[in-house]
């Protein structure tokens, strides 16, 4: 593992923790549930992964299925 570089913000460590060491991504059906509603309060921890933290995987599986935003 790399030395970090300068974080300054907690979204900045979670995307170095993410291409460092891989995401910890939310279940196939959680990433469906957020998909048809991801404004709903319970997605508040899946709409951070993949809006904030910017995990690759889960915007990608995201993108690859047909009706997504």
């Amino acid at each position: 593992m790399s030395e970090p570089p300068p974080l300054d913000s907690f979204a900045e460590v979670v995307r170095w923790v993410i291409q460092e060491l891989g995401a910890l991504c939310p279940s196939a059906e959680r990433l469906a549930a957020y998909r048809k509603h991801p404004q709903a309060a319970e997605h508040h921890d899946i709409r951070y992964h993949v809006e904030q933290a910017g995990c690759p995987i889960c915007r990608a599986e995201l993108q690859i299925t047909p009706g997504t935003r």
